[in-house]
Formats: structure tokens, C-alpha cells, sequence
């Protein structure tokens, strides 16, 4: 049988239903969430880049 041990043991374990939601919350809110969010806005909003209204112009020979 393998020895296993704790990693973080000074870590508690969160109690009372707000500590649990606090603990997702900051878990799950990171920097990476907002840097992609405005990566998708910025190519959203940008102009003269949507591939649907270009399309009807574009024709390839078969």
C-alpha cells in the first residue's frame, strides 16, 4: 500500500455554505476569464471583418 500525504495541510477546509461560495468564486474568476472576454469583443466589434457579409462576393471556380 502506498504512504500518502497531505500536500497543503495548513489549507482549511471551507465550513459554512458562504466560505464554500466565496472559495468557488475565487477559484473560478481568474484574469484568464476577462482576457479572453475582451479578446472576443475586440474581435467582435472590430469593422470591415465579418466573414458573412463577404461571403456572397467570393467565388471559387469548380
Amino acid at each position: 500500500m502506498k504512504n500518502y500525504y497531505l500536500v497543503d495541510e495548513k489549507r482549511k477546509t471551507p465550513v459554512s455554505t458562504w466560505e464554500k461560495i466565496s472559495q468557488a468564486l475565487r477559484r473560478s474568476v481568474k484574469l484568464e476569464l476577462f482576457v479572453g472576454l475582451f479578446v472576443m469583443m475586440r474581435e467582435l466589434l472590430k469593422r470591415n471583418n465579418s466573414a458573412t457579409i463577404k461571403y456572397p462576393f467570393e467565388k471559387v471556380k469548380l
